[in-house]
């Protein structure tokens, strides 16, 4: 008996609570025909919203963008709660007007306090000439596509701290535009905002904000200064943007003595002025988790260091100007002929020269050298850092390092230099008239082979011939990483001039790597052979050589003119003598010789599935596989040592087909290539990763 009055009990308190939320509620229905909230006929029930009434301004009953506008003069709205909420494509406003000159105009006592929805704009344009309009109990919610502005004078410091950081507030915007043209201190110090926004309109088209103190502040949107607008900063926290920033104003990163630092998550849009005008050294940096890109068709002015602190990349959209210094802790920065790095006179570029995966990926130009002792340029490709340094340079210099044999652009050797790198080479370019000593990088494996200093060698490009630019000294150890000095450098004209590492005796620096790939492939009844010679010079001969057991061989085709890089083929019939071990050997001029792995032939048995070849290109391998059947397969990379690096699951069809894997950041070396599938049908090849 006692539980069920006490359930009857329950049931009649929800329902009276449920009926007091109702009555409680005041919706906008728009009955009165203007847009003011002291008519009572605007309102459902025709009563005005009062101190305990929960008001939700929608589009139950008008079908329309509309706006609502507290009183004129001193008067005070007190409610509970206030949520905009339109209906999709709709836009609601809510107006503190400049006539309104109350403190506070607006009160809201209960949760969640003020809510804005997508589409809600609540304009506070207080006539007031101090004071806080606004008064939040709990809190202020603006969703991802509402906006609040701040369109007075009036303080906020306040109502700011109020500001929710619930999932969904990333990108709620919370604009200033301030009028009258007085400068504007926005707080910031310990505040989190969703996207900044800062305007000059209200003002008539030129504003300054300013914002100082030393608690940390966070952007998680997006900051955008726009024209007219001007942002300075006197800060000791660090503030963290955490998507873009757009500058088509001006952001003076250091207006006092503070080194302030702005960590940027985001992209960089700036066509308008990233300065500083104090004694402070900022820094900006570019510090995300994924890829980050600047545009940069305004300009950055004074001390201001831009330091790229992302793993993944940087690119440059644009020309990028740097002012005072750029610092490049971690990850590449990628630029093009179009979209170029340059480093203006005074300015420098700071880069740890070990760290192999921090680097410019394309070209750099340092302007105003002179007769500089050293200046580093921290190029690379492909996941490695290949550094190149000018001495007693005097002039403007651009460089760029490329990592492909410097023999497609001339294969000529000249007095004194016996042979160069066939995987890597410099490209410097700069004014007539203009001189430098040249220092080359190297960090074996990466160059190819290191293997005495006294005989190493910068090699440069003239009139299509590989010169010997001189080792006017050195630094480091063969079989490790240190560098090579040239003799001084004259540029005669505009072109540029390619560098590379170079070797003066034939038997030491095996800069041009020397290798022979074979392998086998079933045609029917009978097992092609293909092989092809990748080298920097021209061998004198090669040879097929077969054998029935691996041990002695005989030659059964010789060739003295050998093509590099083509690829050569020989079909093995299935007679039962032709089964065995194949290898192609190859010799160069000084007598070495060189051989491919070897390769086992067997009378066919029309395999189901077979690994006929694997080509290299940069940092990609393609298999060549033949399957009998469609279906699942596993390919499996393993290194020397027989540890898995890598497994793909692949679906295959019948017939031949090619299969793409990225090998870019493996080390140099043999590796082994196994592709399975669901029957159990196995089959494997040796590869070579020459860089």
């Amino acid at each position: 008996m006692r539980r069920g009055v006490r359930m009857i009990a329950y049931m009649l308190f929800f329902i009276l609570g449920w009926l007091n939320d109702s009555l409680s509620q005041k919706k906008w229905d728009g009955g009165g025909g203007d847009n003011q909230w002291m008519n009572v006929l605007n309102w459902s029930n025709d009563s005005l919203p009062s101190v305990n009434d929960s008001v939700l301004l929608d589009n139950s009953f008008v079908n329309s963008n509309y706006s609502v506008v507290l009183p004129d003069g001193i008067e005070n709205i007190a409610v509970f709660s206030i949520r905009i909420q339109p209906a999709l494509a709709f836009n609601i406003q809510l107006v503190v007007p400049a006539s309104n000159t109350a403190v506070p105009a607006l009160s809201i006592s209960g949760q969640p306090g003020l809510r804005l929805e997508l589409g809600a704009v609540f304009l506070n344009g207080s006539g007031a000439s101090s004071g806080t309009v606004l008064a939040v109990t709990d809190s202020i919610i603006i969703m991802n596509g509402a906006r609040f502005i701040q369109n007075t004078r009036t303080a906020h410091a306040t109502y700011i701290s109020k500001l929710s950081r619930m999932p969904g507030t990333e990108r709620g915007v919370f604009e200033f535009n301030v009028p009258g043209a007085a400068s504007y201190t926005i707080s910031l110090a310990g505040r989190t905002y969703g996207d900044l926004e800062l305007s000059a309109a209200a003002a008539g088209g030129t504003k300054t904000y300013l914002s100082n103190g030393s608690s940390p502040a966070t952007i998680r949107g997006n900051l955008v200064i726009q024209q007219g607008a001007s942002y300075a900063l006197d800060f000791a926290g660090e503030i963290q943007i955490r998507n873009d920033l757009s500058v088509l104003g001006t952001l003076n990163l250091s207006s006092s003595t503070n080194s302030n630092l702005l960590k940027l998550s985001g992209n960089l849009f700036s066509a308008g002025l990233i300065t500083e005008s104090g004694t402070g050294l900022p820094a900006l940096y570019l510090s995300g988790t994924s890829s980050q890109s600047i545009w940069q068709s305004g300009s950055f002015t004074n001390q201001i260091s831009l330091r790229v602190d992302n793993e993944e990349s940087v690119t440059l959209r644009t020309d990028l100007m740097i002012p005072y210094r750029l610092e490049l802790l971690r990850g590449k920065l990628i630029s093009t002929d179009t979209s170029m790095l340059i480093i203006s006179n005074g300015a420098s570029l700071m880069a740890d020269s070990s760290l192999a995966s921090c680097y410019v990926q394309g070209p750099v130009r340092k302007n105003g050298l002179i007769n500089s002792n050293h200046f580093l340029f921290p190029v690379g490709k492909d996941g490695t850092q290949r550094w190149l340094a000018l001495r007693n340079a005097t002039g403007d210099f651009k460089v760029e390092f490329f990592k492909q044999s410097p023999l497609g652009l001339s294969a000529q050797m000249g007095p004194g230099v016996d042979h160069i790198s066939s995987i890597e080479y410099w490209s410097v370019n700069t004014q007539p008239t203009s001189e430098a000593t040249v220092e080359l990088s190297f960090n074996d494996v990466n160059s190819g082979g290191v293997s005495d200093m006294s005989s190493l060698r910068v090699a440069n490009l003239k009139n299509f011939i590989w010169e010997d630019a001189g080792n006017s000294g050195y630094t480091g150890s063969a079989g490790a990483s240190g560098s090579v000095k040239s003799s001084q450098v004259n540029w005669i004209d505009q072109q540029p001039i390619h560098f590379t590492l170079a070797s003066s005796n034939n038997f030491s620096n095996p800069l041009p790597i020397k290798r022979v790939q074979l392998s086998a492939q079933e045609i029917g009844a009978d097992t092609k052979l293909t092989w092809i010679v990748q080298a920097a010079l021209n061998p004198v001969r090669a040879e097929l050589l077969w054998s029935n057991d691996g041990n002695s061989f005989k030659s059964i085709l010789s060739s003295t003119n050998i093509e590099l890089d083509h690829t050569y083929s020989y079909k093995v019939s299935s007679s039962e003598s032709s089964a065995g071990f194949y290898k192609v050997s190859v010799v160069w001029e000084n007598g070495e010789k060189i051989e491919s792995d070897l390769v086992a032939v067997r009378k066919p048995t029309h395999s189901s599935l077979l690994l006929s070849k694997v080509v290299i290109l940069g940092g990609t391998a393609i298999a060549k596989i033949m399957s009998n059947r469609q279906g699942t397969a596993t390919l499996s990379l393993y290194n020397n040592n027989g540890r898995l690096v890598k497994s793909y699951s692949r679906f295959l069809q019948k017939g031949y087909q090619d299969q793409i894997i990225e090998i870019g950041g493996l080390p140099v070396g043999l590796y082994f290539l196994l592709i399975s599938d669901e029957k159990g049908n196995r089959s494997s090849l040796k590869i070579f990763k020459p860089y």
